[in-house]
């Protein structure tokens, strides 16, 4: 479905700033698209948003990072109805699209770099993230990516009462060993405005009780999109 409000990013701002009324005009916008598709859904859903810039406008700079423009939508509608949530800025119109999850009946084409991490502490301390950053070091070799647009996608494995997107920004917080940093006394604040293709997923297992089973896949947004 085409947009005729421009995506707007998460704000932290205050309720009558023009940026929390920005962002509440282009959540209202999505009311008559998203509901009436969420109530026909008998599984949970998959929300694909393509965030449509300006030609000139930076891609990989400027701070549009993909997970502050899908956040705001799933904490509208509710986290809990989606299984997974993919975002990708480009220079075109904007989209959004959801559908039930399904799941993927081949690995994804290409080459893709993997690690995970069983992650115990709390998510909102800087321990959880440095969880995640060992986590991955220990299970594969981590090594920022080359300079240009990033492709990356995140699954989480959860507790049935976790809010899964809760999650998404101190998780990718802790992606400057393949983002890159501009600050190395500053290790979670990474270039994530270099992901231009964001892919988002929870699984349910009341077997991992509090703890978290973060797996992370990456590579270069130039190869094929899958």
């Amino acid at each position: 479905m085409p947009l005729a409000v421009t995506p707007t990013l998460a704000s932290w701002d205050r309720h009558d700033h023009p940026s929390q009324r920005a962002l509440s005009a282009f959540l209202d916008s999505l009311e008559p698209l998203m509901r009436p598709a969420l109530q026909q859904l008998a599984s949970p859903a998959v929300l694909a948003l393509d965030i449509g810039l300006p030609k000139g406008t930076q891609l990989t700079s400027g701070g549009r990072d993909l997970d502050n423009y899908l956040f705001p939508i799933v904490a509208r509608f509710g986290a809990a109805r989606f299984a997974a949530a993919f975002a990708r800025k480009h220079h075109g119109r904007s989209t959004i699209a959801i559908g039930p999850a399904q799941l993927a009946a081949d690995e994804p084409p290409g080459h893709w770099a993997h690690g995970s991490a069983l992650l115990t502490m709390s998510s909102v301390t800087a321990a959880w993230k440095q969880q995640l950053v060992a986590g991955l070091a220990a299970s594969t070799d981590v090594q920022v990516v080359p300079p240009g647009p990033v492709a990356v996608h995140l699954a989480f494995r959860v507790g049935p009462d976790r809010n899964w997107a809760n999650l998404w920004k101190p998780a990718i917080d802790a992606l400057g060993g393949v983002l890159g940093v501009d600050n190395p006394a500053r290790p979670f604040d990474p270039r994530d405005d270099r992901i231009t293709d964001l892919g988002l997923q929870q699984s349910i297992d009341p077997r991992i009780g509090h703890a978290v089973q973060v797996d992370v896949w990456w590579r270069s947004a130039d190869q094929e999109r899958w």
